[in-house]
């Protein structure tokens, strides 16, 4: 077992404040009742309800700052890349200076202003969720509690609406090529084979469509 040194010593101690003051706060925090409209619709076709990073907020920053606590909220462009934007969560007790800082990956389909907004809430609620050990209700909370799936069901589905215009040969080439390239590229490096499968099959579809 390797002996803790000085500057081990000095890390670990500078997160204590925040996880003890972080503890306090989560006896404080409320069920969440998500007030939002998702950017997907559940089997029934009906749109979802999920948790808004205002329903969140004013769940979270009154316990947290009765403890002397405040969240920083944000992107980190350094770690981003193509497939993936990162965020960050800082929180930082304000008399002591002392903070922890959390990161989460979400994949992004066209680098469109909207995607990263759907990108920053699920990233937002997926984060917070888990450190503050949130109790959330909505519908997103009842088809996935993991993050970077519930992204992917939101490209894939942006990829099932694109897909119902499409005519001709060309077309299709630029839906894949272009338009959804970036999850079309994820879902093949990272190996989930559900969405490989799934797009593989709709692709086969337009293709026997085009050729009649």
């Amino acid at each position: 077992m390797s002996k803790e040194t000085t500057a081990d010593m000095v890390e670990r101690l500078s997160h204590t404040e925040v996880h003890q003051r972080l503890l306090k706060a989560r006896k404080k925090f409320p069920p969440i009742v998500g007030t939002g409209k998702g950017a997907y619709k559940d089997r029934e076709g009906n749109w979802i309800v999920i948790a808004t990073k205002g329903d969140i907020k004013k769940c979270t920053v009154e316990p947290l700052a009765e403890q002397g606590l405040v969240g920083y909220f944000s992107q980190e462009p350094s770690k981003s890349n193509d497939n993936n934007v990162i965020f960050k969560y800082q929180l930082l007790h304000a008399d002591t200076g002392q903070s922890c800082t959390w990161f989460i990956a979400m994949p992004m389909a066209q680098g469109t202003f909207w995607d990263y907004g759907s990108a920053q809430t699920y990233a937002y609620r997926y984060l917070l969720g888990d450190l503050f050990n949130l109790i959330i209700l909505d519908s997103a909370e009842e088809i996935d509690q993991d993050g970077t799936s519930a992204q992917l069901t939101l490209m894939y589905q942006a990829f099932l609406n694109s897909i119902v215009t499409v005519t001709t040969s060309a077309e299709l080439t630029t839906l894949k090529e272009e338009t959804h390239k970036q999850f079309l590229d994820f879902i093949k490096k990272y190996k989930h084979k559900n969405y490989i499968d799934m797009v593989a099959k709709q692709i086969h579809l337009i293709e026997a469509r085009i050729h009649e």
